[in-house]
């Protein structure tokens, strides 16, 4: 309901380095955390983090080697919170003569750690021979795949091909 009043309380508990602020909402309480704010001895902020984990999350664990990598493998679960989905379709070329071109893809927002991103590709032009993307690295920022023909043989004519791709990370 748009015109319910809400409102935001601190509490300070006696000893505590940080406490966590609440928002309110009238003739129904609910609590959501959305700050842990740390405070010095006279009760004055001195850092501010940004805790709230939103109702539309798409994800919850994932599984890796690296916490600050989504694309690192490995068997250990991570809690994770702020995740961010952003997607995309990019168009390449692979020159006449050649049988492979780099392709990249800049995200819309850049993401906090390198996130995980799935590509595909969904159309190939003027040559009917099979394309592939493998090679990819990634950052934070950006995405890059090495589009190849599938029979490692070059394109006669140059050969346009587009990738759908996905990223999954932290905001």
């Amino acid at each position: 309901d748009p015109t319910s009043t809400l409102s935001v309380r601190l509490a300070r508990v006696q000893g505590a380095a940080s406490t966590v602020a609440t928002v309110t909402q009238s003739e129904a309480l609910w609590q959501v955390a959305i700050a842990r704010v740390a405070l010095d001895g006279s009760g004055l902020p001195t850092s501010i983090t940004d805790v709230r984990r939103f109702v539309n999350q798409v994800m919850s664990w994932r599984q890796g080697s690296n916490a600050a990598d989504w694309s690192d493998p490995g068997t250990t679960n991570y809690l994770v919170g702020n995740v961010e989905m952003m997607s995309g379709s990019a168009i390449g070329l692979i020159s006449a003569g050649t049988s492979s071109a780099l392709l990249n893809v800049t995200f819309p927002k850049t993401f906090s750690i390198p996130p995980l991103v799935i590509g595909t590709v969904v159309s190939v032009g003027a040559s009917s021979q099979a394309t592939v993307v493998d090679n990819q690295t990634e950052s934070a920022s950006s995405v890059s795949w090495v589009a190849r023909t599938a029979d490692g043989t070059n394109v006669s004519s140059n050969t346009t091909f587009v990738v759908n791709w996905l990223a999954i990370g932290q905001r």
